[in-house]
């Protein structure tokens, strides 16, 4: 069981910041924007929604650099849980909407091949 899943929140974040750190010295863009989806989703799970939304949207932008479309689909549906859970449901819905169109035009890439 890892530290995340036993919200040990610092600890996890610990680890967190030492992959990013990695990644970073070795470039590594997909490992960055992870591990900064990773860390906005810990921000998220203690309600610091602003810092959690800054690392989703740092993340987002590499996703979208990378044109990782599971990686942007999963930045908007924690976007949402975010908008979501301060009651924001008009941008939690743009999110969430964001992201299940993403979903969709992954299946239907799968279900093509």
């Amino acid at each position: 069981m890892n530290y995340f899943n036993q919200s040990d929140y610092t600890e996890a974040r610990t680890y967190y910041d030492r992959a990013l750190k990695i990644a970073k010295e070795l470039n590594y863009e997909f490992g960055i924007a992870e591990v900064m989806e990773r860390i906005g989703i810990i921000y998220r799970e203690q309600s610091n929604y602003i810092d959690a939304l800054d690392y989703d949207l740092k993340a987002l932008t590499m996703y979208e650099e990378l044109d990782n479309k599971n990686g942007e689909a999963a930045i908007e549906l924690n976007m949402g849980n975010i908008f979501g859970e301060q009651n924001y449901y008009s941008k939690a819905f743009e999110h969430l909407d964001k992201a299940l169109t993403i979903y969709k035009e992954l299946n239907n890439k799968e279900e093509k091949q």
